[in-house]
Order: C-alpha cells, then sequence, then structure tokens
C-alpha cells in the first residue's frame, strides 16, 4: 500500500486484506490531523461517512470482538472516553453467556469520582428491553433504583422526578402533567388510567407553588377523573 503526499494532504490506495480502495476512501488532512473514511473533508478527528440512498438498515462503524471459545462469563467491549488521568464513561456491549446464548446488553458507565478508574454502571439495556438505572438487573420495562443510604430523621428519598418546564413562558394553571397506563391488544389500544398533576390555583395570576393530583379510570372507553386532591389536601371522589 501506498501514501502520497500533495498538497498538504496525504491521499493514497490503501490496502486491506487484498482489497484495493480509490484513494479518496481514506483521506488524512496534515494541517488538522482529522481522518476522514468516505469523506474528502472531515470536521473531527474521525469522521466515517456513507453514501447511501436505500432505505435498508446498514452498518457505518462495526467495533469487533474476537474470541476462540464460548464462555459461561461476560464479555464486553465498546467505547471508552478518558483524558490524561482518569476514564471518564463506557458504552460497552456485553455479551453475558457465549458459549450457550447469543444474549446481548448495552452497559452505561461513568467513573464514580474516587478514582481515575473507579467506574460505575448507572444504566443499562438488557437482552429483554429492559431498561435499568440503578440496577443491572431490571425486572420491568423501566426498573428504577436508589440505594441511598437513610439517616436519622430523613423523610424521604427523591427516586423519580417528573417536571414540566417551560423557561421562556408561563405554564398555564389549567394545563395538566400526567402519566398514562395504557392497554393495547388485537381489540383495542385504550388509556385505562391516569394519574396527574396541576397548579390549582383558579386565576393564573395566582400563587404557582399550589399543586394538586388528580386519579383517572377509564369507563367504556372514556377516561373520567375519579379522585381528586386539591392543594389543601382536600379529596374528592367522583
Amino acid at each position: 500500500s501506498t501514501l502520497s503526499t500533495a498538497g498538504g494532504t496525504r491521499r493514497g490506495y490503501v490496502d486491506n486484506g487484498g482489497n484495493w480502495f480509490l484513494a479518496d476512501t481514506l483521506w488524512i488532512d496534515d494541517a488538522d490531523e482529522y481522518v476522514g473514511i468516505g469523506t474528502t473533508s472531515p470536521g473531527s478527528k474521525l469522521e466515517v461517512n456513507v453514501t447511501d440512498d436505500g432505505f435498508n438498515d446498514i452498518d457505518v462503524l462495526r467495533l469487533k470482538r474476537t474470541w476462540a471459545t464460548g464462555s459461561g462469563n461476560d464479555r464486553a467491549h465498546g467505547i471508552l472516553f478518558n483524558d490524561s488521568n482518569s476514564r471518564l464513561a463506557t458504552i460497552y456491549a456485553d455479551r453475558t453467556n457465549s458459549g450457550s446464548n447469543y444474549n446481548s446488553q448495552l452497559l452505561f458507565s461513568v467513573n464514580s469520582g474516587a478514582s481515575g478508574n473507579s467506574m460505575i454502571t448507572p444504566m443499562v439495556i438488557n437482552n429483554l428491553g429492559r431498561v435499568g438505572i440503578g440496577t443491572t438487573s431490571p425486572d420491568t420495562k423501566l426498573h428504577v433504583v436508589n440505594d441511598t443510604q437513610f439517616t436519622s430523621g430523613q423523610a424521604s428519598v427523591e427516586v423519580l422526578k417528573l417536571q414540566r418546564k417551560n423557561t421562556g413562558g408561563d405554564i398555564k394553571a389549567t394545563t395538566e402533567g400526567h402519566i398514562s397506563m395504557w392497554a393495547t391488544d388485537s381489540n383495542n389500544d385504550t388509556e385505562w388510567g391516569r394519574i396527574s398533576w396541576v397548579n390549582d390555583n383558579a386565576a393564573d395570576g395566582g400563587l404557582e407553588t399550589e399543586g394538586a393530583m388528580s386519579f383517572w379510570t377509564s369507563r367504556e372507553g372514556t377516561l373520567t377523573r375519579a379522585m381528586y386532591i386539591d392543594h389543601d389536601q382536600r379529596v374528592g371522589i367522583g
């Protein structure tokens, strides 16, 4: 294989296992030390481009780990983000048992701050499509674990936060944020229940620190408010 220098840019042919490519397949820019694959104008240290007008999914970049024999132990590989003296984060694809199945999961890890190599895995997506936050063994589609240790007199620990936000305007008192619970099968696609929250001050210009909650149920396909708790903790049923 050869690389020639012309006009401050190295262009040439690259031999890959006996296969030869056109010169523009690989581009190395001397000035910026940028590498382009499939592009002659890379905008970062490495840019990979595929020109394809089709509609099939394609692999633009492949990270592959090869082993001689299968094993019951996990084998993971992926991307490492680091600086001069620390592992900052990783995204790993984990083959959970290469000896007997093809199960895999994605592991998202960050540095806990204890040392340059103190990695923790706060999120995982397993082979069943379950997402674990704070756990690497999710039991449901979304499994959130907060392992904060309680201290004496501590009332509660925030495990999940749902927030409506409009920094450029006003969240109107009559609009609600809510959690929907649906059932979908061959016969229907129906919202069965809902939990919502709202500012229950009657006037939009009133106190926006007053909140209320509602619990909704579905009857014959119509969602109705079954219970309402206002900011004075008064409960209305029906």
